[in-house]
């Protein structure tokens, strides 16, 4: 099963990165959510310190996507990439 963007063995990293990276996210959405709700009643010691776990899993997604990026244009060629781009551009304005 070969995706056609390049070397499959290299592309599997990534795909099993995936779930801990959409794991983030979803514990990022949480996180603001709760920010939110205590913002008006709560310390703001606190708020402040959850603020900032919530920045250091953001900063973790952007190295893990960064870090995928590099991965991918590493391994597909010229052609390969320039398709990635195009569907992660489609992707986007959808």
């Amino acid at each position: 099963m070969h995706s056609g963007l390049g070397n499959y063995g290299r592309a599997a990293d990534g795909r099993r990165n995936k779930p801990k990276w959409s794991m983030r996210f979803e514990r990022v959405l949480a996180m603001e959510s709760d920010i939110l709700k205590r913002a008006l009643a709560g310390d703001v010691a606190d708020l402040m310190a959850a603020y900032s776990e919530m920045l250091d899993l953001r900063l973790e997604m952007a190295r893990m996507t960064t870090q995928c990026l590099t991965n991918m244009r590493a391994v597909l060629d010229s052609e390969q990439w320039e398709k990635m781009v195009l569907r992660y551009r489609a992707l986007l304005e959808s």
